[in-house]
């Protein structure tokens, strides 16, 4: 079975109702449009960010795919167990998908790309108690509240934390780095919870990383229906 991310949020983040605001939210990142998404998702959905890649486009134009709940940071899987990974996510369990392939014993693969790329550390963030961020989109029903990823740029700063359970292979001139999903989630989960800046990035100024730290620093964590 293959899961890949197929996110959306370029065509369906909604700008924040009025009104609403969350506590250490960075919301002055820049990333909350102002104007109406473009489109409506849900799972049948076929469009996916560029960025994404050609793989996640190819999976997600497969018939028999499995798309996750999720209008900005969906999954889409391939294969027997599909619909058991990713039919757990929903608007506020963005990342229920990587905890069901960490429980299948499923491994994570960076084809030629680093930390930074490796969503499943956003879900190490949550399991050591930091507080993701919250944004908007457009679904089905209308206009609903999301979990959504903070910033990634300083996840290769957990390499050395999670290297005993890395594997490099070549293919081609490609490097592939390969992790047990369990394994990594476990050894990066505990960094952070040692330290809850371990994998901030360097840019001066990140309102992601302030917001994320300051949050740890504060006490917040999950109210308890969202744990």
């Amino acid at each position: 079975t293959l899961v890949v991310p197929t996110a959306s949020f370029r065509s369906c983040m909604a700008p924040r109702p009025h009104g609403i605001s969350r506590p250490f939210n960075a919301e002055d990142d820049a990333s909350i449009p102002d104007t109406p998404p473009a489109q409506r998702f849900d799972p049948s959905a076929g469009f996916i960010d560029p960025a994404m890649g050609a793989l996640p486009a190819g999976v997600l134009h497969r018939p028999g795919r499995v798309r996750g709940n999720h209008p900005l940071s969906s999954f889409t899987a391939l294969g027997p167990q599909a619909a058991a990974i990713v039919g757990g996510q929903r608007p506020l369990d963005v990342y229920a998908p990587l905890r069901a392939l960490a429980e299948r014993g499923g491994l994570v693969i960076g084809m030629g790309v680093g930390l930074t790329t490796i969503t499943l550390l956003h879900l190490a963030e949550r399991a050591a108690g930091l507080r993701l961020l919250r944004r908007w989109a457009l679904g089905a029903s209308g206009v609903i509240e999301c979990e959504h990823g903070g910033c990634s740029r300083g996840f290769e700063r957990l390499a050395v934390p999670v290297a005993e359970v890395e594997t490099t292979v070549r293919v081609g001139a490609s490097t592939w780095r390969v992790w047990p999903a369990a394994g990594l989630l476990e050894l990066a989960t505990a960094a952070l919870r040692r330290d809850p800046s371990a994998a901030t990035c360097a840019v001066p100024g990140c309102a992601r990383c302030r917001d994320l730290v300051a949050a740890a620093r504060a006490g917040y964590r999950y109210p308890p229906e969202e744990s």
